[in-house]
């Protein structure tokens, strides 16, 4: 069997698509040697390196913006020239290309919900290409069953021509990290022996001010402070100025933005953020919407009690095992944080459930399900 990627995200971006089409295909490789895996991409990066002998990257050589890809007629050469038996679209949408297989992986439809989320270009491109692949391809996969229900509500798709694949997290959020490689970290980056954890692009969507906002209500109560990894524009302005304008600057720190994190290639490459989990005190995940919600299933594998949103997918990922907030209330995010703070029994409790739910989200059931897909269409 042979399947090509669109990987572009893979090996440009730090988001969520972008873990998941690196986690994707690395578990595909892994647990399916004999499967031949071409991933194609305008250019190679340092951001992903993968190495496994069933595994091809074909690179066109120059830089190509991601809205420009898919059209793009060297890329289309290219998929055409590797003679493919299926197509995987892993981030919504689908290369022109008949007569060939093709799959495509629908994260979301929050552009089409709420598009005051996201940029005018972004929201354009998504609500273009979306709708296009979903009728084009052969197989639809879903990240989650609330992203299936978007997608029979808004797009009329039926459940039949819909496969929900749950997704993993990098394995190396299944394993210990060593007490030296802690140590060191915290060295490097200066981290408290305590701290809370925000994991994920900083913009409205994930709300990290009501976070700050929380920890500004608790701040008479509470010293444990807020370590953010991610990255942002505007939102995290506006969140930098809530931080200085009440005195929060010793109680929230933007991890990736300081020179250890700009001089480390191994926190570039995430490779250092399992360390980060298993170091916290509890994840602060309140966002307000998501398809699916990686950091949770991060935590569970690193052992790491979450606070969550109960909205979205995010109930259906953390069943009992997470602690739910209001993600609109910031009183309610600040109780929840005392709340875990004071009651270890709940804590540990929350930890143990977790580690059971993630045996759910390994990288060989995710290979599997997916895998599972490619057989249906190709009646194997």
């Amino acid at each position: 069997m042979k399947i090509g990627f669109d990987a572009y995200f893979a090996f440009h971006y730090k988001t969520g698509v972008a873990h998941y089409s690196r986690n994707l295909i690395n578990s595909i490789a892994t647990f399916y040697p004999d499967a031949e895996l071409v991933l194609f991409t305008d250019k190679r990066t340092e951001l992903y390196q993968p190495s496994f002998r069933n595994l091809k990257v074909v690179e066109l050589g120059y830089e190509i913006p991601y809205y420009h890809w898919l059209p793009n007629e060297t890329f289309l050469s290219a998929v055409e020239l590797e003679q493919l038996d299926i197509f995987h679209g892993l981030d919504h949408g689908l290369p022109g290309i008949d007569p060939l297989k093709k799959v495509v992986t629908v994260h979301d439809l929050f552009f089409e919900t709420h598009p005051e989320l996201y940029s005018p270009p972004d929201v354009e491109y998504y609500r273009s290409v979306t709708p296009k692949a979903c009728g084009t391809a052969d197989e639809i996969v879903s990240i989650s069953q609330y992203t299936t229900g978007q997608l029979v509500k808004y797009y009329g798709l039926t459940k039949e021509r819909i496969s929900v694949c749950y997704q993993t997290c990098n394995e190396l959020f299944f394993h210990k990290v060593s007490e030296e490689k802690k140590t060191e970290l915290r060295e490097q980056f200066d981290l408290p022996q305590q701290f809370w954890l925000y994991v994920g692009s900083v913009i409205e969507r994930k709300n990290l001010l009501h976070i700050c906002e929380a920890l500004n209500l608790n701040k008479d109560q509470s010293k444990i402070p807020l370590i953010v990894i991610g990255e942002g524009r505007e939102y995290l302005e506006t969140v930098r100025d809530y931080v200085n304008a009440n005195d929060l600057t010793g109680s929230v720190k933007f991890i990736s933005y300081t020179d250890a994190a700009k001089k480390s290639i191994s926190f570039q490459q995430a490779k250092d953020i399992p360390a980060f989990y298993q170091m916290a005190f509890g994840l602060v995940y309140p966002s307000f919407l998501e398809g699916f919600g990686i950091p949770l299933i991060e935590a569970f594998a690193s052992g790491l009690p979450a606070i969550t949103s109960n909205t979205s997918s995010l109930p259906e990922l953390g069943k009992d095992a997470a602690l739910y907030v209001d993600p609109s209330d910031p009183a309610n995010i600040a109780e929840a944080l005392l709340t875990l703070e004071r009651n270890n029994q709940l804590r540990q409790s929350m930890i143990e459930k977790g580690r059971m739910i993630v045996e759910d989200f390994t990288a060989e059931n995710a290979a599997i399900s997916v895998m599972n897909v490619y057989k249906k269409l190709l009646h194997v």
